[in-house]
């Protein structure tokens, strides 16, 4: 049955996903590396989501992102109130008054996540997300709603270790997303924006391929100097180290869920010298491929 409030409908909507993660078990996995920076306490998929209304006085416990990927609603934040329709994120951050709503005539579809960790919060930062800038667009596309799934079918491992630590890191791949696919209201910006975006899906669809700033730059008729800007004021990194950070997503997805050597895994990401492999995976996710295994493993 839905669950209702003064105003509205807070969940229970017709095919709605909903997952929440038990507070004795997101406590015991809090220590695990990535996980004590970043946890996902919840997270779920409303359609049309008619009548849909939350209002909470003193906020959340966790940061709470929503996204529309259609239809419209609205949110007050700080005092303020925000429109939001397809391709609009809004992050309300933990501990702050708000309340959020679907357009009564054109309900909205989103999804959503529960965000809590000691460095939840640069996430939104790397968006360039807080109090008083609580949106962003960035048009909802298929890779999105992927993305999405996911971190959802990671989500229903059952809440192990090593599932809530591929929720996490999805997540973060998701946050990724965002970045890159912020638009701006410049069509002449757009227009530079469109061939980066062609770029990172040719990247993403040919990871292994040899990857030079230059041939990316070429690829997208820009100067290196100019894309190399562009690209990172999008992604927060350089071309190079974008490429990195795929291919150890991918890896760690190969450590999750295969049991092949660490060189194999090296390989099939296109590194021939593991002992680099473990280098650049160490850099990206602060512990050796080895080690991330042990964790996924004694979490299971």
């Amino acid at each position: 049955m839905p669950r209702k409030t003064p105003d509205g409908i807070a969940e229970g909507f017709e095919r709605q996903r909903l997952l929440v993660v038990p507070e004795f078990r997101s406590r015991q996995v809090a220590t695990l590396p990535i996980l004590r920076d970043l946890r996902i306490t919840a997270l779920g998929q409303f359609w049309e989501a008619k009548r849909h209304f939350v209002t909470r006085p003193k906020g959340a416990a966790e940061h709470i992102w929503i996204y529309c990927l259609a239809g419209r609603g609205g949110a007050e934040l700080g005092g303020k109130q925000h429109v939001l329709g397809a391709g609009d994120l809004i992050v309300l951050p933990a501990r702050k008054a708000h309340r959020y709503f679907a357009d009564p005539e054109i309900p909205w579809t989103i999804f959503w996540f529960h965000v809590t960790g000691e460095r939840a919060l640069d996430h939104a930062a790397a968006l360039g997300l807080d109090l008083a800038q609580p949106v962003l667009h960035a048009p909802a596309t298929d890779e999105l709603q992927r993305a999405f799934e996911d971190i959802h079918r990671h989500a229903l491992d059952g809440f192990t270790g090593a599932g809530m630590l591929a929720v996490a890191t999805g997540f973060i791949r998701m946050v990724g997303m965002f970045r890159l696919g912020a638009r701006s209201r410049s069509e002449r910006v757009r227009g530079s924006e469109d061939r980066l975006a062609e770029v990172v899906d040719a990247i993403q669809q040919h990871l292994l391929q040899p990857w030079t700033v230059s041939a990316m730059a070429a690829s997208a008729a820009m100067s290196v100097a100019h894309f190399s800007e562009l690209f990172k004021a999008r992604a927060g990194m350089s071309p190079m180290a974008y490429v990195i950070h795929l291919r150890m997503q991918r890896a760690a997805a190969l450590l999750q869920w295969d049991d092949a050597p660490v060189s194999e895994v090296a390989a099939r990401v296109g590194y021939d010298d593991a002992y680099y492999f473990s280098r650049l995976f160490r850099s990206v996710f602060g512990v050796s491929p080895r080690a991330y295994r042990k964790h996924l493993n004694a979490g299971r």
